[in-house]
């Protein structure tokens, strides 16, 4: 301190002093203290998890219908679930990766009925949107308390967010993989400090899944991929790519084995007629026809 260095200048002996955090007072202490970001963490989460439950609680339910879209893609996944696979044996016009993630839901449908598989991934969803405002408390982490409250907070009652989380649509999943990027490269947890290749192969891993939940997931990679570039990261750069490709590989593994190991593929064709749909130039005026000589 400034004391300290005029006693030195005449000669005078010092007194050591205590330490600067010890002296900026309890509000750093505060501010350091695990158990106090523990506490933020679970206060935007629990924030962020009842604003996504609340609308859906006061309106048709958990069980109750919400959009076509996410009934789409968990029928979808309980088709996976009965052996049959996207692309093939049915219409997918997105990338496997929510059918994949809903599967344990699905099979969940197998055993009790679809509405509690369909519930349950629904609350799963709600607890990822939350799970996102935590990562984003724990990547502000280094400006502080304040600015960690409001950008968790901020992101819990974000509308678009909080729209797209109530459901098993697209982007809760791809919004999660993101933000976990974000924090592997920009606040890595302890156990990735002074490793940034590992950081940046695991957040390649995490941008790749999210381009398996929706193809816009490209745009995300292809920004961090950028970003290392203009760094001259080289290393981090290729170790986010290839950590991208592997879990490319490793979904597409996934998807195979756990369609074969649901069902044999003699036994797959027999589904439900009402699963299978097919389209046709003339199927609107057939129907109109049908129902014109039916008197209907």
């Amino acid at each position: 301190s400034l004391r300290s260095v005029e006693a030195h200048a005449n000669g005078q002996p010092t007194k050591p002093e205590k330490a600067e955090d010890d002296a900026v007072g309890p509000l750093a202490s505060l501010t350091h203290s695990r158990l106090a970001w523990l506490a933020v963490g679970a206060l935007v989460g629990i924030f962020a998890f009842a604003i996504r439950l609340i609308p859906v609680l006061n309106g048709g339910g958990i069980r109750g219908f919400y959009n076509y879209d996410p009934a789409v893609y968990y029928a979808a996944s309980a088709g996976l679930a009965h052996g049959m696979m996207p692309y093939r044996d049915f219409l997918l016009l997105h990338p496997p990766g929510v059918p994949l993630l809903l599967l344990p839901f699905s099979l969940l449908g197998r055993l009790t009925s679809d509405s509690i598989g369909m519930a349950s991934a629904r609350l799963a969803f709600m607890a990822g949107g939350a799970l996102i405002a935590v990562i984003i408390t724990r990547i502000l982490r280094p400006a502080g308390i304040v600015p960690a409250l409001i950008g968790g907070a901020a992101y819990a009652v974000y509308w678009p967010a909080v729209y797209s989380e109530r459901a098993t649509w697209l982007e809760g999943p791809g919004s999660l993989l993101t933000a976990l990027a974000l924090w592997f490269l920009a606040a890595p947890p302890r156990l990735l400090r002074g490793r940034p290749g590992w950081a940046a192969g695991l957040a390649g891993a995490a941008l790749g899944l999210s381009c398996l939940m929706k193809i816009w997931g490209v745009a995300p990679l292809a920004a961090v991929l950028l970003w290392l570039a203009l760094r001259r990261q080289w290393r981090s750069m290729l170790l986010a790519t290839a950590g991208a490709a592997a879990a490319g590989v490793v979904a597409r593994r996934a998807a195979t084995s756990a369609t074969a190991s649901r069902v044999p593929r003699r036994r797959a064709r027999a589904i439900p007629r009402t699963w299978v749909m097919r389209t046709t130039p003339d199927s609107s005026e057939s129907a109109s026809k049908s129902m014109r000589s039916s008197g209907r």
